[in-house]
């Protein structure tokens, strides 16, 4: 276990260890302290040096460090190589995952994090599994300036939306049968991946988007509601988005749609923050359904105002 700080200046001092350590602890759920066991500092800067200040190994060896190395590197070696944990595995550096259970039984499917490119990022997956175990990556990972500036951005994704590589459900075992996977991504889907979000799982929905209470459902169980004493129905079609962030602290926001009052009622009922606009048609791209396909809103679900700001300003980006 060890943990690489890419560093730009040339002084690395103490209280700048302390800041990454405050928030590496207070912000991100994969890392732990046993991963400052061993500490690789890359030199970002001009320079390609890098000086430890004093107290820098002091206060690493307090957290249990036994090696320290200080590796000026070029661009081409450092990019591929952000600040965060790793696991060192037969000569190979591996980026650890946070493994979480669907305890609200929120999701269809669970997405591996995503490497360096779009189509990467979901072609690993799959819709087998009843019980989805959702993978997250460190956040500190996390680069805006070359990620994009939703990079860290954790979200789940309504499973009417496509995504390439990967299979569309509704949530009806038929129609999952009977259509691969899918060969492009929906816009409102890619416009936030390619600016470094991570879709890490899809969500229920009522069987073919139908108006179905959720729990009528008979392919997939609905999802729990987690308000209450937590069987009260989760409400509306967009049922698995809403309920997976008001559940789950570790996501960021949910993508779902909206017809009449699928949305309100969904984000009602799980005390989520929500925000609707009328959609371009490929938004959603739901054309197999023309009746959803004209009448519906491409919605988001959030937990914190901030974040939900940034979000949507990329989410409707161009399509309308």
């Amino acid at each position: 276990m060890l943990t690489i700080i890419a560093y730009a200046g040339s002084s690395f001092e103490k209280q700048d260890l302390q800041s990454f350590i405050a928030s590496a602890e207070g912000g991100d759920d994969v890392f732990q302290l046993s991963f400052l066991e061993s500490v690789i500092f890359l030199s970002a800067g001009q320079n390609r040096s890098i000086n430890l200040g004093e107290g820098v190994k002091a206060l690493l060896h307090v957290y249990g460090n036994r090696r320290i190395d200080i590796l000026n590197t070029p661009d081409l070696i450092v990019d591929p190589f952000p600040t965060g944990p790793y696991i060192s595995y037969q000569e190979h550096l591996w980026q650890p995952w946070r493994v979480y259970s669907d305890t609200k039984s929120a999701f269809v499917a669970s997405l591996e994090p995503y490497s360096s490119s779009v189509s990467e990022r979901t072609t690993q997956n799959t819709l087998k599994n009843p019980n989805a175990k959702i993978k997250v990556s460190s956040r500190l990972y996390a680069d805006k300036s070359s990620l994009g500036p939703l990079s860290g951005l954790r979200v789940a994704v309504k499973d009417c939306f496509d995504i390439e590589g990967v299979k569309t459900s509704l949530c009806n075992k038929a129609y999952l049968d009977v259509y691969p996977e899918r060969t492009r991504t929906a816009s409102a889907v890619y416009s936030i991946m390619a600016n470094g979000a991570s879709v890490v799982g899809k969500t229920k929905l009522n069987s073919l988007i139908s108006k179905e209470d959720p729990t009528e459902a008979v392919d997939f169980s609905a999802p729990f509601n987690p308000r209450g004493d937590g069987y009260q129905s989760p409400a509306g079609s967009s049922s698995g988005s809403a309920a997976a962030v008001a559940s789950y602290d570790w996501l960021d926001v949910a993508i779902g749609t909206d017809s009449e009052c699928c949305l309100g009622k969904a984000a009602m009922v799980s005390s989520d923050i929500k925000s609707s606009k009328w959609k371009r048609k490929d938004a959603c791209d739901c054309e197999r359904l023309l009746w959803f396909a004209d009448h519906a809103w491409c919605c988001r679900y959030g937990r914190s105002c901030a974040q939900f700001q940034v979000c949507i300003r990329f989410c409707y980006s161009g399509l309308y």
